[in-house]
């Protein structure tokens, strides 16, 4: 599922659509830089914007690095939200009403697309992240991911 930058392009625009039919009215921003990867209205109308993390491990915890948030919260968008995707289906977060405390742990290095390969980069650094939890979530969406 998460071998390529494309396989990656092509199932965030799978997620769009299913949202779409869903009550959202997204449009797909992932061939740009943008910090998100869908932009629009949430199913209450609102102006939104989608960041999607992709995870091949379904943790009971999702994390959200700080950084990531920030990037978000400084839109001019009613909604900012951050959909994680795991073996379990997608949840996802509106940022307005996470928990605000964060905590620095070890994660690997970045990893980098390179010639459109998944590339893990090695090593580990500290990273400030949120770590949220199932009262954080807004959605779920249970699909039947393979990974």
């Amino acid at each position: 599922m998460l071998d390529n930058i494309e396989q990656i392009k092509s199932f965030e625009r799978q997620l769009i659509f299913l949202l779409n039919l869903d009550g959202w009215a997204l449009q797909w921003t992932g061939e740009g830089y943008e910090s998100f990867d869908a932009d629009g209205y949430d199913d209450s109308g609102n102006t939104c914007v989608l960041e999607l993390k992709f995870r091949k491990k379904a943790y009971r915890l999702k994390m959200l690095e700080k950084y990531k948030h920030d990037k978000l919260q400084a839109l001019d968008v009613q909604k900012k939200y951050y959909g994680v995707v795991d073996s379990r289906g997608l949840y996802i977060f509106d940022l307005e009403n996470i928990t605000d405390n964060t905590q620095f742990i070890d994660c690997p290095n970045t990893t980098v697309f390179n010639n459109h390969e998944v590339v893990d980069m090695g090593g580990k650094r500290q990273k400030e992240v949120y770590l949220l939890g199932n009262a954080d979530k807004r959605y779920f969406y249970r699909f039947n991911f393979k990974t």
